[in-house]
């Protein structure tokens, strides 16, 4: 039986993935909205689907659940995307924050990926969305 390997790994291993990176950004640099402003879709998703809904057992079956991974010298915003959440969708949105990013194959080759998150990265981002008043946070 042949091993099963994730399409994104062999478009990496091909640097396939590179190439659709460098014409993605190249298509960015003409836009006008900054990603991070842009919010697409976030509100309309939490409009259609409200709330995360359980059943008895805990199992989610609706809802929105937004996770958000926590990134080496906050790469990934967490104080904007948090402050987003409070203000823009709400405070009773359920917040699952990732301390898992691991640098693993070319993500060496960038020194800001280079390394794992420190527990005082995680804490601020767990400390923000208190201040923020985000109620539902799972930390993980």
């Amino acid at each position: 039986m042949e091993k099963h390997i994730p399409a994104y790994l062999k478009l990496l291993e091909t640097d396939e993935l590179a190439k659709r990176a460098e014409i993605l950004q190249e298509k960015l640099k003409s836009c006008v909205v900054c990603p991070h402003h842009c919010k697409v879709d976030r509100l309309e998703n939490e409009r259609q689907v409200g709330d995360l809904k359980t059943d008895s057992g805990g199992l989610a079956y609706k809802g929105l659940l937004v996770r958000h991974l926590v990134m080496p010298d906050n790469l990934a915003d967490t104080d904007k995307v948090m402050e987003f959440i409070s203000q823009e969708i709400s405070k009773d949105t359920v917040l699952n924050i990732m301390s898992q990013y691991y640098p693993a194959h070319k993500s060496f080759t960038f020194p800001e990926l280079s390394r794992r998150i420190t527990s005082k990265e995680y804490a601020d981002a767990v400390l923000k969305a208190k201040e923020l008043g985000l109620k539902k946070v799972i930390i993980a």
